[in-house]
């Protein structure tokens, strides 16, 4: 069961009436756009229009443990053409910086689980210097990756385009790729032997010069089928489109605490603390 906003019990809400509809991967939303005061994590924005959500053409919200959803991207984005929550924490000086970074652990049987700041980083979830690369486009968080290789097989050797999503439960790439990485970790029938996991061979991201690699622990999604273990490599095929080749989920973050610089335009990764 999810709460639910009520603007009959708010004192600041302020109706706008414009409709909207939001066509997502999985299905889509449709509602009318209101403002009020919205408070994260203390942080008060006042006068901040969103989306009430109405219809739910999706099977999403039928698993989600949360409430609603919070964009993140740049405000050229946002289908409302309204400021994003967060830009308007960046114009109304609600936060000091204008970054954002997120750090999650992927250790099912910690109590603490993923980690959102406002206005800043969290030392205590990374180490070392963070890897930067630049984000022309405003929009996603979108830049260009060097280079892929898993052992003898090197893709996007010339340069390709990348999104890091914090939304993305894979890692998604072009086919012809994803089935080259495939045959190089032996993946059999969609999957691989739980008890090699410790034996794959590393992934590994050229990201503005510097080598991010991931091992058979952070790329492999090891799940529950009855009283079978059943270990599958956590990537999905994606056709190209408008030069965007890779996306970058939940593997890739959780071994990299990531920082999104909005004043700078870039985004950096540096290794997360398990």
């Amino acid at each position: 069961k999810h709460d639910k906003y009520d603007n009959t019990k708010s004192t600041t809400y302020i109706p706008q009436n414009d409709p909207f509809f939001i066509d997502y991967a999985k299905g889509n939303v449709s509602g009318f756009l209101s403002t009020d005061d919205v408070i994260i994590a203390g942080l008060k924005v006042s006068n901040q229009t969103f989306g009430e959500a109405l219809d739910f053409a999706t099977s999403f919200w039928d698993s989600a443990q949360c409430d609603g959803v919070l964009g993140m991207g740049y405000p050229a984005l946002s289908v409302f053409k309204k400021p994003t929550v967060f830009q308007n924490m960046i114009d109304k000086h609600v936060v000091s910086q204008p970054i954002f970074s997120f750090y999650l652990n992927r250790n099912a049987t910690d109590v603490f689980g993923r980690e959102l700041i406002l206005g800043g980083t969290d030392s205590s979830h990374y180490e070392g210097e963070f890897t930067y690369v630049n984000v022309p486009h405003k929009a996603y968080w979108q830049f260009e990756m060097d280079m892929i290789q898993v052992k003898n097989y090197t893709s996007c050797a010339e340069g390709c385009q990348a999104i890091v999503d914090t939304g993305a439960s894979v890692m998604g790439g072009p086919p012809g790729t994803i089935k080259a990485i495939y045959r190089e970790i032996g993946v059999v029938n969609d999957t691989v032997k739980c008890d090699e996991i410790s034996n794959l061979p590393d992934i590994n991201f050229v990201i503005g010069g510097k080598t991010l690699r991931l091992t058979g622990q952070d790329y492999i999604l090891k799940m529950t089928e009855g009283e079978i273990d059943v270990c599958i490599p956590a990537f999905h095929e994606v056709i190209p489109y408008n030069e965007l080749e890779w996306i970058l989920g939940y593997p890739f973050v959780g071994r990299y605490y990531t920082k999104f610089d909005m004043g700078n335009n870039q985004v950096g990764f540096a290794l997360a603390k398990r």
